[in-house]
C-alpha cells in the first residue's frame, strides 16, 4: 500500500498550481491519500512528495527541507537550460527528476541533471464550462454577419516578452480590416507588455482583454475556449505548452511555433499550423545560455489566422483535435506517477 503523498507547488504559478489540483485529484481517485500544499507550508508530513515547479536555483533549494527522510519526485519544466548553484544540484542528487517534455529533458541533460522519466502534462476532460460566465461572455463578442463564418481567436499567456503578445497585436491589426467576423479574446494579465496603450495605439477593434476579470478559475477559462473558433499562441519559447491541450480539449485546432516543445505536441497540418522559424536567439544569464528564443515573421502569423477563415480546414483541423485529446486523458497519465511513490 503506497504511503500518503503530498503534491506541494506555486498558488501563484496558476499553471502549475492547475496540474497539482490535477495530479491530486488523479491519485485520489487511485484510491490514495493524497493532500495538495503550497510550497511555503510547514505542515507538510507525508513521506512522499511530488514538487512541482520550473527548475531554477530558488525552486531547488525548497526542495532540501523535504530531505534526507521523505521520498522525493521533482517535476520540472524548463524553457532552457536551467540557472542553479553548487547547493541546488547537491539538493537534486537524489531526487527523482521528472519532465513533462523531450525538449525540457534534454535541456535538464545539458545542465547534468539526470531525469527520471517524462512524463506530460494531462487534461481533465470531465471539465465543463461555467455556463453563467460564458453567458456572460456572449455579450461582448458581436453576432456574426452574413459575410463569412464566425471566426473568434483565443489566446491565454502570460504577459512576458517571450510569449510574443506584441506579435499577436500587431498580426491581429491587420486581420480585422480582412476578416470582417474576426474577434481576438486576450486572457493575460499586465507585465512586459502593454497591451492597453497598445491596444489604443493601433485601433484594434472587435477585441477583448479579460484583463479586468481577474484570474480566472478552470470552468472560466473552458468558457472561453469553448467561445471561440480556434486558439493562438504565438510564445517563442516553452517548456511544454499545456494550453495546446487546453484548446484540444474544446476541439479547437490551433496556431503555434514549430520549436520545442510545441511540435511535440502540434501536428502541423493536422491539429494546428506551426510557424516556420526564422532565427534562433540566446539569452544568456549570469554567464549561462538560460533560454532560447525562436523567432517568426509576423507575416507568417498573418497567414496562419487567414488559413483558419476557411472553414473547411478549421473544421477537418477540428475533428484531429477531438480524436487527439483523447491520448492526453489526465486519468491515464498522472497515474504513471504512483510507480515512483514508496
Amino acid at each position: 500500500m503506497t504511503k500518503p503523498i503530498a503534491i506541494v507547488s506555486e498558488p501563484k504559478a496558476i499553471s502549475f498550481w492547475n496540474i497539482s489540483r490535477q495530479i491530486t485529484k488523479v491519485l485520489r481517485k487511485e484510491g490514495l491519500e493524497a493532500k495538495l500544499y503550497p510550497w511555503t507550508s510547514h505542515n507538510i508530513k507525508e513521506p512522499n512528495i511530488i514538487f512541482m515547479g520550473n527548475l531554477f536555483q530558488d525552486t531547488a533549494k525548497h526542495m532540501i527541507r523535504f530531505k534526507p527522510d521523505r521520498n522525493v519526485v521533482f517535476y520540472g519544466v524548463t524553457e532552457g537550460v536551467p540557472l542553479l548553484d553548487q547547493t541546488s544540484l547537491q539538493v537534486l542528487d537524489d531526487v527523482k527528476v521528472i519532465t513533462p517534455s523531450l525538449y525540457s529533458k534534454e535541456c535538464l541533460k545539458q545542465a547534468n541533471i539526470k531525469v527520471t522519466d517524462v512524463i506530460p502534462h494531462g487534461i481533465d476532460l470531465t471539465l465543463k464550462p461555467d455556463q453563467l460566465f460564458k453567458e456572460k461572455m456572449k455579450q461582448f463578442l458581436p453576432p456574426p454577419s452574413n459575410v463569412q463564418p464566425s471566426n473568434v481567436m483565443f489566446c491565454i499567456s502570460g504577459n512576458v516578452q517571450r510569449k510574443g503578445l506584441d506579435k499577436l497585436l500587431i498580426a491581429y491589426k491587420t486581420i480585422q480590416h480582412i476578416v470582417k467576423d474576426s474577434y481576438l479574446i486576450l486572457h493575460s494579465g499586465t507585465g512586459d507588455i502593454n497591451i492597453s496603450v497598445m491596444q489604443e495605439a493601433i485601433d484594434l477593434q472587435r477585441f477583448l482583454w479579460t484583463n479586468s476579470w481577474g484570474l480566472l478559475s478552470p470552468d472560466k477559462i473552458a468558457s472561453l475556449y469553448s467561445l471561440s473558433d480556434y486558439y493562438v499562441q504565438p510564445s517563442m519559447s516553452e517548456g511544454f505548452g499545456l494550453t495546446y491541450l487546453e484548446a484540444f480539449q474544446w476541439d479547437l485546432p490551433v496556431i503555434g511555433v514549430n520549436c520545442p516543445a510545441t511540435a511535440e505536441i502540434v501536428k502541423d497540418g493536422y491539429t494546428g499550423i506551426l510557424l516556420p522559424v526564422t532565427r534562433t536567439e540566446d539569452i544568456i544569464w549570469q554567464q549561462h545560455h538560460a533560454i532560447r528564443l525562436y523567432h517568426y515573421t509576423i507575416d507568417s502569423l498573418i497567414d496562419s489566422i487567414l488559413c483558419f477563415t476557411d472553414e473547411n480546414i478549421r473544421i477537418k483541423m477540428s475533428v484531429n483535435a477531438k480524436k487527439e485529446k483523447q491520448k492526453w486523458n489526465m486519468f491515464e497519465i498522472y497515474t504513471r506517477f504512483i510507480k515512483y511513490m514508496i
